[in-house]
């Protein structure tokens, strides 16, 4: 614990991740804290172990209770409730059937055709055709699943990426452009490229920025909005990577070690805006390499190994 204390807890749990490698379990005080500090463990811990228990679940339908047919639409849809859940309100419901059943029915009701809906200043309509009577009683059985505690959280979550993180992110892309000047000067020519002489930025050409984005994308590697992204907690013991993960074992991933990670990035600790791009061209050229250095090609179709 006295690692943590009075620094930076990102970088001190980094430090720690490069002596005792990606996946970390801290005991501090009397919370099992699981550390990730890699891709490939973030992605095992946070979403695989809801897949598992889909091929768990099909599994068992179709092996242990015989050859039975299985709603396979069904256990997609709780895979991606339970994926949903565990994001939005960090567990899964105990009405998970009840809320997927009351989607589904919200959907196809918005997604129709009513004569209330042609006719809007006619009231009576709505109660005739029976949407109004439909609609109330899904937003009563709502009441259940989603509580108030649940509606706050995600409006949090909202207006803080909504503020705090693009605050964030601009802050520091103006900062470190203005330490690289070679950067600044590139963005700048991108903008002027695609905006030379307009009074009016047009939303529609954005996507033409395409070293300006290459910047955005470098910021949010280097620095993230939330370094330790927000703790999930393991709702039953687990192996990730051959290790046992134990039961109410707060899982934190480490998202500014990730985008620092040596063996994922060339000079890691560099901001460089088209590092994606030059290591996309290694690759190209790697592959070359090994085919030009294996084989003869011929045109046609045809080639002779070497």
């Amino acid at each position: 614990m006295h690692n943590l204390v009075g620094s930076l807890p990102h970088q001190s749990l980094r430090n720690l991740a490069m002596k005792y490698g990606p996946l970390m379990h801290l005991q501090l005080s009397e919370v099992s804290n699981i550390i990730v500090s890699s891709p490939e463990m973030a992605k095992e811990s946070i979403r695989e172990e809801e897949v598992s228990k889909l091929v768990e679940t099909i599994y068992h339908s179709s092996y242990i209770e015989g050859s039975v047919a299985i709603n396979l639409s069904e256990k997609i849809y709780s895979l991606n409730y339970g994926i949903t859940a565990r994001t939005a309100f960090g567990e899964k419901s105990r009405d998970q059937e009840a809320y997927i059943e009351i989607s589904k029915k919200i959907s196809k009701l918005a997604g129709g055709f009513y004569v209330s809906g042609m006719y809007p200043s006619i009231k009576m309509l709505q109660w005739i055709g029976g949407l109004r009577h439909k609609l109330d009683k899904d937003s009563d059985q709502l009441d259940i699943p989603l509580t108030d505690s649940n509606i706050k959280a995600v409006l949090l979550d909202i207006f803080t990426a909504g503020s705090e993180a693009t605050s964030t992110l601009v802050e520091w892309a103006m900062s470190e452009m203005l330490k690289n000047p070679r950067v600044m000067k590139e963005a700048q020519s991108d903008v002027r490229r695609v905006f030379h002489k307009k009074p009016n930025l047009d939303e529609r050409q954005i996507h033409e920025l395409k070293y300006l984005r290459a910047v955005i994308r470098e910021t949010l590697r280097l620095h993230p909005p939330a370094p330790l992204l927000l703790p999930r907690e393991s709702s039953q013991s687990c192996v990730i990577d051959g290790h046992d993960i134990p039961i109410k074992a707060r899982v934190i991933v480490n998202a500014w070690a990730i985008g620092r990670d040596p063996v994922h990035w060339i000079e890691a600790e560099k901001f460089w805006p088209l590092l994606p791009l030059q290591m996309m061209m290694v690759f190209i050229l790697i592959t070359k390499v090994q085919i030009l250095s294996s084989f003869h090609l011929v045109l046609g179709g045809g080639y002779v190994q070497e």
